[in-house]
């Protein structure tokens, strides 16, 4: 029987808050998209602008971040709210 070894608290984490920065983007520019705030922007346009932010957003976020190991104070509350709340997919 082969059992296979968990992942990495750090890797599941950054899979999180690529979620969760795509999804808060989403929300933002799903918000912004029919207010006419950039008349000269569509509903597709605005999907891909939230799409690269939240990737970007992610991205800073996790180059930026401490390692779970090494984590104290609010960065662990964090992170144990993301391995709770927001597991990757299986």
């Amino acid at each position: 029987m082969h059992v296979e070894p968990p992942d990495a608290p750090d890797g599941r984490i950054s899979w999180s808050i690529l979620v969760l920065a795509m999804a808060s983007f989403a929300l933002i520019c799903g918000a912004l998209a029919p207010s006419g705030l950039l008349p000269v922007l569509n509903g597709g346009a605005w999907f891909w602008i939230a799409l690269v932010l939240g990737v970007l957003a992610a991205l800073v976020v996790n180059l930026v971040r401490p390692s779970y190991e090494s984590t104290t104070g609010r960065w662990k509350s964090f992170y144990d709210f993301l391995l709770k709340q927001m597991p990757p997919p299986d």
